[in-house]
């Protein structure tokens, strides 16, 4: 009785049944993913704007900053990125310093504007002290 069960658990392990082919099944999966990722990041980057910038404001600057050389740069930048460590401290470091050139401009902006204020508030018109 043992060898009957040998033979037949080699039988049917022998046998060649209906096997999907598993490229099909991660291409999909990965599809499926991707899309998810996109429609996430819309809602995100949406979400962030709107709170920073107000929802008008929001609305205009994504519609204009949704280029295809922004996409094309954003997908290039992220698998530099995702390769390897140094390339990620790169990245994160580019993305550090451009926020705190981001943020140093617009303090300069906000001082510009403030001593602009200043001197049109003088007495006696812009120009005179």
């Amino acid at each position: 009785m043992a060898k009957a069960s040998k033979t037949n658990r080699k039988a049917k392990a022998g046998k060649a049944g209906p096997e999907l082919e598993p490229t099909p099944s991660l291409l999909l999966m990965d599809i499926g993913f991707r899309t998810a990722l996109r429609i996430g990041r819309r809602y995100m980057e949406r979400g962030v704007l709107r709170k920073q910038l107000g929802a008008e404001q929001a609305k205009r600057t994504f519609k204009k900053n949704s280029g295809v050389t922004k996409k094309l740069t954003s997908i290039m930048v992220s698998r530099f990125a995702a390769r390897s460590i140094p390339g990620a401290m790169l990245v994160g470091s580019g993305i550090l310093f451009k926020t705190l050139y981001d943020q140093r401009k617009a303090e300069r902006k906000a001082e510009r504007r403030a001593k602009a204020e200043a001197r049109s508030e003088t007495p006696g018109g812009p120009g005179k002290a």
